[in-house]
């Protein structure tokens, strides 16, 4: 399907607008990298909610809040311009679900092959159900900030900025997909600093950017940004209901 179609739905924003979204993810990564997590009120928030509001979901609220403040107020366009159309939603959760009901059934694999028990993850005998939730939401809520910035805003934003004529319109997706790819990982390098070598943080930003084009594909392929948003999260939190076959999963990938 031509991009032209893909995207023919979407108005054009601002150009003033379009930078500054991108900024403020970075400035999310900048905070959770930093030291401001560490401090006593952090510790509290998390302390008075029994772990269901994290400190780094309050500040990717208040980002995506200020994200989405900049493309509506200054670029001039709808929620409906950066894929957050109401009419999505219900297929989008459906897919999510699909998704996540198909990689249990994927966990389990392994263990049958080792010949071991399906056994529950230690996570539901040993953590907090509140933990648990806090967790789903801290993925969620870094999963909707870095897609609506970068696939429902600076992806189209870009494409249409290129595109001058219809016929080279599989050009400008190219180049807008390259853009976004760039910019993201861009964003991604505060999460570089805790590693120890320059090469474990070039595998990382390798790893990102394989991520981020195959959430861009799959923003490409369904036009759903709720569905892309919850593979984003499952990704950060694989949450599995059943044991690895060495243990318990991780339930968030920082």
């Amino acid at each position: 399907m031509s991009p032209s179609i893909l995207f023919h739905r979407f108005r054009k924003a601002r150009v003033l607008a379009i930078p500054l979204p991108p900024i403020i993810v970075t400035l999310v990564g900048l905070v959770a990298a930093g030291q401001l997590m560490a401090r006593p009120w952090a510790g509290t928030t998390a302390l008075m909610s029994h772990g269901l509001v994290t400190p780094l979901f309050l500040v990717t609220l208040i980002a995506l809040g200020c994200a989405l403040g900049i493309i509506l107020v200054v670029g001039r366009i709808r929620v409906e311009d950066v894929g957050l159309d109401p009419d999505y939603v219900g297929r989008g959760f459906g897919l999510v679900v699909m998704t996540w009901a198909a990689a249990q059934v994927v966990g389990v694999i392994p263990r049958v092959v080792a010949n071991r028990p399906v056994v529950l993850d230690p996570v539901f005998e040993h953590g907090s159900r509140w933990e648990l939730f806090g967790t789903l939401l801290t993925s969620l809520g870094t999963a909707s900030l870095e897609e609506i910035v970068f696939r429902g805003f600076l992806l189209i934003q870009i494409y249409l900025l290129l595109l001058r004529k219809p016929e080279r319109s599989e050009q400008a997706l190219y180049v807008a997909t390259a853009v976004v790819l760039l910019l993201s990982s861009l964003a991604a390098l505060p999460h570089d600093l805790p590693f120890a070598s320059w090469r474990a943080a070039v595998e990382h930003e390798l790893i990102f950017a394989g991520g981020g084009l195959f959430l861009t594909w799959l923003f490409l392929r369904t036009r759903n940004i709720f569905f892309v948003i919850g593979v984003h999260a499952l990704l950060l939190a694989p949450t599995p209901i059943v044991a690895g076959p060495t243990g318990g999963g991780r339930w968030f990938h920082p």
